[in-house]
């Protein structure tokens, strides 16, 4: 990219060489992974234990509730985050960090 296309709200705009952008990256991955195969397995062989002791159901559904709220809660900032991410317009070959662009493009 030879130059950025600057307009409303550049500054705010997280660009592709961004340190936070790829650290916040790296954490949407390991979520992605997480809702891949920790929670099928977690649906499939506890939530849906036939058989198990309500206290069993009652401790497992305490132990999970933060990790499920942490994952929820870094989803929901993704969402907003990505409002912030500056993307590559393939005609121009230009990083596009327009605030406006950046939310009629999504």
């Amino acid at each position: 990219m030879s130059s950025f296309e600057k307009g409303c709200g550049y500054r705010f705009v997280l660009k592709e060489s961004s340190y936070l952008r790829k650290s916040w990256s790296f954490i949407v991955a390991l979520l992605l992974l997480y809702t891949g195969t920790v929670f099928p397995y977690k649906l499939a062989f506890i939530e849906f234990y036939i058989g198990a002791s309500e206290e069993f159901e009652q401790s497992t559904e305490k132990a999970w509730m933060p990790v499920e709220l942490t994952v929820d809660i870094l989803f929901w900032i993704d969402l907003f985050l990505i409002f912030l991410f500056s993307y590559k317009d393939e005609n121009l070959q230009v990083e596009v960090c327009d605030l406006k662009a950046i939310g009629c493009r999504l």
